[in-house]
């Protein structure tokens, strides 16, 4: 379902050497997959879900998704097939500050025609422990509540894949584990996760762990 090969980025800062962010990186998600790619700042996993995100070329290299080379296509396509079958889970939330919880997960319907409504929302709000706090801001939420709103909001597209760039980093432990559960089922429900982080306890939690540096994607040993 999303196969890099032989993906290589290279930043060139104007005053300072290159830095090669992916090195060839090898890398293949099927339903069911939960990855987890654990590694150092700057060692190029942010630019990885960039790139495995549609949202960044890569210099050479391919990116298959549902058997389309991804980055051939134009904009608009990508754009589309991101917005259909891609979810994004960020440290920071990325919450509208001045909209309801609900309306916080339903914002793709901002975007897209074929809208879930109201029903679906309500339900991943359920799903997730969330539901008293539907007419909330995220300002009244506690920070872990704020996670499970960003992670629903995820969800609520039905995506076939998951991109979590540090979910669990500013959570309390009880509110980690919950993320990292939701993240587990969604993958065991024939769903594709794909997770960067620092936390080893998190990648243990993944089918299929990597460790990143400098750019070089390997299995541990």
């Amino acid at each position: 379902m999303l196969t890099l090969t032989q993906v290589r980025k290279t930043y060139r800062p104007s005053d300072r050497k290159e830095v090669v962010a992916l090195h060839d990186v090898e890398l293949g998600l099927k339903p069911g997959f939960f990855a987890a790619v654990r590694g150092p700042s700057g060692c190029g996993k942010s630019t990885l879900l960039l790139t495995a995100g549609l949202l960044q070329r890569p210099d050479s290299g391919q990116v298959r998704f549902q058997d389309q080379d991804v980055y051939s296509i134009s904009r608009e396509e990508r754009a589309a097939l991101r917005r259909r079958e891609i979810g994004f889970v960020f440290q920071q939330f990325h919450l509208i500050p001045y909209l309801s919880l609900l309306d916080n997960i339903r914002l793709a319907d901002c975007v897209d025609p074929e809208s879930q409504g109201a029903e679906r929302a309500e339900a991943l709000a359920e799903q997730l422990g969330i539901s008293h706090r539907l007419d909330h801001t995220p300002g009244e939420l506690s920070v872990g509540e704020r996670q499970r709103v960003a992670l629903a909001r995820a969800l609520y597209g039905n995506p076939s894949l998951i991109l979590a760039d540090e979910p669990t980093g500013n959570l309390d432990p009880d509110s980690a584990q919950r993320v990292l559960d939701e993240l587990a089922l969604f993958s065991q429900k024939g769903g594709m996760v794909l997770m960067v982080t620092h936390d080893p306890e998190a990648a243990a939690r993944a089918t299929h762990p990597f460790t990143m540096n400098q750019g070089i994607l390997e299995i541990p040993s």
